[in-house]
């Protein structure tokens, strides 16, 4: 499967938070409210993208919040938004 995976979804982690412990979880990819690992098949280049928003406030907590819908709240208050892009090869 090709697309784009969120493999967790936390939100309303608060500011001054050294974990996500106290994050709400939304529903990942897989429509679970927790981390599921990434499982990709393959050799080769595999990338991922960790996005984080700093907000002006915090979302209301909504049960079917997913990874678009909770992209698409923060974008609404974002003070500031940080992405990180990493990868590994597998042989």
């Amino acid at each position: 499967d090709i697309g784009n995976h969120f493999y967790i979804v936390a939100y309303n982690i608060p500011s001054r938070a050294s974990s996500i412990a106290d994050a709400v979880l939304g529903k990942n990819f897989q429509g679970r409210n927790s981390y599921t690992a990434p499982c990709s098949q393959g050799s080769g280049m595999k990338n991922y993208i960790v996005t984080l928003y700093a907000l002006s406030r915090t979302l209301d907590v909504d049960p079917i919040m997913d990874g678009k819908l909770l992209q698409a709240n923060a974008s609404k208050y974002a003070i500031s938004k940080v992405v990180m892009n990493y990868g590994y090869s597998r042989s």
